[in-house]
């Protein structure tokens, strides 16, 4: 993989997506540490969720599917899980949290399930969002200010995104039949 990221580095959908990796990797750190402020890490949080919502409008405006886009979801699932991480090392959840997660995400990629793993990490992110709201109303304010402008911003794949997931329910509501 190593000379793959060199060779796509250029392309500034694998930039962004690549970007993401490194600053769970920060957010992982400090839960690991115990370092960083949890105002530090929202916003390294929010900066990664960020780059997922750039890497593919810069896919797709410059029609070039990066190298590093089937790596996206692994990237996404280590995000989440080092997001819960640090809520762990901050005394919100039990170590069990962020490991249960990682490895039912991981599962449900191995057997292509998006549906329920669009599901897990909703409820994983709604998670965090109530430990935010418990450590400091103002962040998890800043938070929903976020996550509303990139709706609003990104409304088109936010819908697309919404059909994807129906469609799952109803791929499965017919395979069961």
């Amino acid at each position: 993989m190593g000379e793959a990221i060199r060779a796509s580095l250029t392309n500034w959908a694998d930039l962004l997506t690549f970007s993401r990796l490194l600053l769970a990797l920060f957010i992982l750190f400090f839960a690991l540490t115990g370092n960083g402020s949890p105002d530090l890490v929202l916003l390294i949080y929010l900066a990664a969720w960020t780059t997922d919502n750039l890497d593919g409008y810069f896919a797709r405006k410059s029609g070039q599917e990066g190298r590093l886009a089937n790596y996206d979801l692994p990237f996404d699932i280590f995000l989440v899980a080092s997001g819960l991480a640090y809520l762990v090392s901050e005394g919100f959840y039990s170590p069990w949290v962020p490991m249960i997660y990682f490895v039912a995400a991981l599962l449900l990629t191995f057997f292509d399930l998006k549906t329920p793993l669009m599901t897990l990490s909703f409820i994983a992110i709604l998670l965090s969002y109530r430990a935010l709201l418990r450590l400091d109303g103002r962040l998890a304010f800043y938070a929903l200010i976020w996550a509303l402008v990139i709706a609003i911003v990104n409304r088109k794949g936010l819908a697309r995104q919404i059909r994807l997931y129906l469609a799952g329910f109803k791929r499965r509501e017919k395979d069961e039949t």
